[in-house]
């Protein structure tokens, strides 16, 4: 059954497939990189050409015989894509505002059951292909922001590539830049302990430093913490390669200096960019006039501040930036709104606005994003790709020595734990639509990997 079902580079079913995934990664990257540059025409490309690649791979995939892997994984997306179908027909029938169809059905149905589809687990020429994609992505926005730092930013990119007061602000917002560097660094790592060459390894290691130097000036806490809570935990695994306590101490102790070593030098980064911005508009408001001159704002943390409304770390910890009052209104609004349960709504903010007693965008957490946008249906079948992904993940990294797959395991961790602050994942909400891209594709790895016959993972 096994060889029946085995694809390989000269299969011209696989060869489409992976050109599909390609073509689909291609899309992610311009998007990325270029939403606001064209007057957002990556924008709703993506939501446009997204569904052929996914479409193609689909007709491909049903051609040949399946596993019954590849089978369960596509009838849980398929499952999903109905489900949104039948709210989205809800939504309507209801005057209520409905989404992109083809984005929900591209990022569910591509790449999740890609690796079990293609039998791909062992070579990852897929998943190679797309971790290239992301890291390039990463670096782009490096690029973009030695721009802003040497002011020699083009017109066309000043709108999409600023300051928001003190922060780094790519793609709209600092936290989905801080996001992406997350990932880059971690697929970064994930290449080094890949390669064989010295002057490879040190190529990555130079692009997850140039990565994480400009993630610090986004200030996005949680993507920064989650990174360097990445890199001491790959740390600790690479050291302890399950031998014995004492490198298991020694791991430990690496993992603990070294998180907190990249967590001060990061915050340092960011001081020192703040105060040079500062006494740039000092510099700006005493060449100006006094009666045309705004004052210069700065908050409580001495930091110049913007849109973003981030508060000090010391004050944001008691209720993480906010979130417990956010998602005490969405609470609310879920006792005193029944329909939301059964059926989501569309759009969230002017419910979750009324509740709160002031303007809010999103649940700022994927599952009860979810469940406001999906109901309860679309929450179960989103807790049943986060335990998969959970269990493949702690599975791998307690019983598998390969820090490559370590580090894939380590970025789906962070991502999710990324996701309880963001709603980035499950819900497909078109400007944040990449993450669950990636996290699909990942999560489809893991699980080909954690069941490949003879590993150590599938049998500890």
């Amino acid at each position: 059954m096994q060889s029946r079902l085995q694809l390989d580079s000269e299969n011209p079913a696989f060869r489409v497939q992976l050109l599909c995934l390609l073509a689909a990664g291609v899309l992610e990257y311009l998007f990325i990189v270029g939403m606001t540059l064209f007057d957002w025409y990556f924008f709703f490309s993506a939501e446009t050409y997204l569904i052929i690649p996914a479409l193609l791979f689909l007709g491909t995939a049903l051609t040949r015989e399946l596993s019954p892997q590849a089978k369960r994984q596509l009838l849980l997306c398929t499952a999903m894509v109905l489900w949104f179908i039948v709210t989205e027909t809800v939504h309507r029938a209801n005057d209520m505002p409905t989404r992109s169809f083809g984005l929900f059905l591209a990022v569910y149905l591509l790449p999740f059951p890609f690796a079990a589809v293609t039998q791909d687990g062992a070579a990852q020429k897929g998943l190679t292909l797309i971790c290239r994609v992301f890291i390039a992505a990463g670096l782009t926005l490096v690029v973009y922001t030695a721009l802003l730092m040497l002011d020699l930013l083009p017109a066309p990119l000043a709108s999409y590539v600023k300051w928001d007061g003190a922060r780094l602000s790519i793609i709209l917002h600092p936290n989905l830049c801080g996001s992406l560097f997350m990932i880059g660094i971690a697929l970064c790592l994930g290449f080094f302990f890949r390669a064989e060459r010295k002057g490879q390894k040190l190529l990555l290691l130079l692009a997850a430093a140039a990565q994480f130097l400009c993630m610090s000036l986004t200030h996005s806490r949680t993507p920064t913490i989650l990174t360097c809570c990445l890199v001491g935990a790959a740390a600790f695994f690479a050291i302890w390669r399950r031998n014995g306590w004492k490198r298991f101490a020694a791991g430990a102790a690496a993992a603990l200096v070294l998180v907190c070593t990249l967590f001060l030098t990061s915050d340092a980064v960011f001081q020192r960019n703040n105060d040079r911005l500062i006494a740039q508009v000092s510099r700006q408001i005493q060449e100006s006039s006094a009666d045309t001159a705004a004052p210069i704002r700065v908050n409580a943390a001495g930091e110049l501040q913007g849109g973003s409304g981030q508060g000090t770390l010391k004050n944001d910890l008691r209720t993480f930036n906010a979130r417990t009052h956010i998602w005490s209104a969405v609470f609310l609004a879920l006792q005193e709104t029944p329909s939301i349960v059964r059926w989501g709504i569309e759009p969230v903010s002017p419910t979750l606005s009324y509740y709160y007693g002031g303007f809010l965008e999103h649940t700022h957490n994927s599952w009860l994003e979810t469940l406001f946008r999906l109901g309860i249906p679309g929450l179960i079948i989103a807790l049943i790709f986060t335990l998969t992904a959970v269990w493949d993940a702690v599975s791998l990294l307690f019983r598998n020595e390969d820090m490559e797959k370590n580090c894939i395991a380590l970025l789906v961790l962070c991502l999710l734990a990324n996701g309880i602050l963001e709603p980035y994942l499950f819900c497909e909400m078109p400007l944040n639509h990449f993450f669950d891209f990636l996290l699909f594709l990942l999560m489809g790895y893991m699980t080909q990997w954690r069941k490949a016959p003879g590993s150590d993972v599938a049998n500890p």
